[in-house]
């Protein structure tokens, strides 16, 4: 059995049966590097990792219970869609992980600490009945997050925002908060005996002010529009509670946060239409009425793509767009759903006779939104490309940054572009994003010399601001980026493509300090044929232009 990184790389490997009895066999080996460890969709039980590094580690879908992940490192870990129940991961740190639809049960993260980005927001987590005592938690906002009979008894919260959250018996003794929201939308009792904290530090649920609305529109590129949907009550913002000008032509934020919506390749635009239909129609069968979700309405908005503050797969944040108008969820889906035309009819038959045709609508709306969210994940962000103006502000960042150097400063970060240009009319990779690597790999270097850790410094500052200049690019395209930085003078090849051809873009600018590339050291076919052959290599770059 063989445990491998997310791109193959074995970490280690034995010939035990079960996954279980490798990872202890790796551990009594004194493996403790497992950073990038691809355990998806797996279901274990009773595995001690304590003590190892789990960076970049990758748990979506997978089912662990009764297990140890005591001072463990987390950093952009990814725990999307795995359920976690009766583990210990206490005394742990977790940078920037992604919890979104992940779920802790029972689970203790004692003196832990969370840390999120610039704008690390987690949807639809749970920790119900965890115990989070002595936790530091920084700079993350939950949504429809459960933390029901959640411990954070002494902790420290700075920055932290839970929105149309669950918290009904959640304990904040003796705690520390700043910049706390505990309120908008959420639901439940909470006990705050002896918390250290301003009244103005925990947010009561105040309109946020910070919205500017315009009477003109902002001008925007044809090639930089891209098109926003979200919802309100009406004309007031769903979690922070904001009123909505809906008649204004654009609107403004200063907020870090940012304003939020979402693209039609997103489930979220299948949540505010078609399951809102569905919602009125199970409101028919049950003989409810939901205000708020009555007063829904859906505006389209218009985005500079510039203007991208975050993109993940359920949600975008931009500082600023333009107000188009509003749209009936009926209207939205006919022009953009138009496969789902018969279920209008459908829900139009449930609304007026919902005990005929209330159950067979529900289970039809089931289809189609599983349709529609697989399509969905087919066209989410890992399709979307490093733009131009990206690369230019990359170009740029990575300049003005930088020590000046003759052998691995601008001359040599613009022959790797070149190079990626060749290399990439025959190995497929991603050109722009093998740019992006061209004019970062070297950045970070303190001299010329044997400067060992340059690469991991450089993949550190890619993974620190890949927000600001990496938007709208796919967290896993920006990892294999950073790990093509990090490793682009230990690693011969890793056997993944784009990696790779970074490496080889690199490599054939040996020449420039006067060594010969090796063709048995390069990661590529047509790298080491160029290495082969330096005359024919040389005659080709001659014709590439930047």
């Amino acid at each position: 059995m063989k445990l491998i990184t997310t791109t193959g790389i074995i970490i280690f490997e034995n010939d035990k049966p079960t996954l279980k009895e490798t990872i202890s066999d790796a551990i009594n080996s004194g493996v403790r590097d497992m950073d990038n460890i691809n355990l998806s969709n797996q279901a274990l039980t009773g595995i001690d990792l304590s003590g190892t590094s789990l960076n970049g580690s990758y748990f979506k879908g997978a089912n662990i219970s009764d297990s140890k992940f005591i001072g463990c490192n987390f950093e952009w870990a990814d725990f999307a869609y795995s359920t976690f129940k009766n583990c210990d991961l206490s005394k742990s740190e977790f940078i920037e992980p992604y919890f979104s639809n992940a779920s802790f049960k029972d689970c203790s993260f004692m003196y832990s600490k969370i840390k999120g980005g610039t704008y690390t927001t987690y949807d639809s987590a749970t920790f119900k009945g965890s115990d989070m005592a002595n936790v530091k938690m920084h700079n993350i906002t939950f949504n429809h997050s459960d933390f029901n009979g959640v411990s954070m008894k002494q902790s420290v919260l700075y920055q932290v925002n839970f929105t149309e959250c669950h918290i009904s018996g959640m304990s904040l003794k003796r705690s520390f908060l700043r910049g706390v929201n505990m309120a908008i939308g959420s639901f439940g009792n909470i006990d705050t005996t002896g918390i250290i904290a301003n009244l103005s530090d925990i947010n009561g649920g105040q309109e946020n002010t910070d919205l500017e609305f315009l009477p003109e529109p902002f001008i925007i590129e044809p090639e930089n529009k891209i098109t926003v949907y979200r919802y309100n009550h009406g004309s007031i913002s769903p979690f922070t509670k904001s009123k909505w000008d809906n008649e204004s032509r654009a609107v403004s934020t200063k907020s870090g946060f940012g304003i939020y919506g979402y693209t039609i390749d997103m489930k979220g635009c299948t949540d505010i239409s078609i399951s809102h239909l569905g919602d009125n129609v199970r409101n028919k069968i049950s003989h409810t009425i939901e205000n708020s979700r009555k007063s829904r309405v859906i505006l389209e908005l218009e985005v500079d793509k510039r203007k991208v503050l975050h993109k993940g797969s359920d949600e975008v944040a931009f500082s600023e767009c333009n107000i188009i108008g509003l749209v009936t969820p009926k209207d939205f889906i006919l022009k953009n759903y138009p496969q789902c035309e018969a279920l209008l009819d459908l829900y139009d038959k449930a609304m007026e006779n919902p005990d005929l045709y209330g159950a067979q609508y529900v289970e039809e709306e089931r289809k189609q939104t599983t349709q529609l969210g697989n399509l969905a994940r087919k066209h989410d962000v890992s399709d979307i490309q490093v733009g131009a103006s990206q690369l230019e502000r990359i170009k740029a960042h990575s300049i003005n940054n930088s020590k000046p150097s003759d052998i691995h400063g601008l001359l040599h970060w613009q022959n790797v572009e070149r190079n990626a240009i060749l290399l990439a009319e025959k190995t497929g990779a991603d050109l722009q994003a093998l740019k992006v690597f061209a004019y970062v790999h070297d950045m970070c270097r303190e001299h010329d010399g044997d400067d060992l850790e340059h690469g991991l410094r450089a993949s550190k500052y890619l993974k620190k601001y890949a927000v600001t200049l990496l938007n709208g690019v796919d967290d896993k395209k920006i990892y294999r980026l950073c790990f093509a930085c990090e490793h682009h003078t230990d690693t011969l090849r890793s056997g993944d493509l784009l990696i790779d051809t970074c490496f080889d873009a690199d490599r054939l600018d040996l020449l420039r300090v006067g060594i010969t590339p090796d063709p048995a050291k390069m990661a590529t076919e047509i790298g080491a044929y160029y290495a082969a052959n330096p005359d024919i290599y040389k005659a080709a770059i001659a014709n590439v232009q930047i």
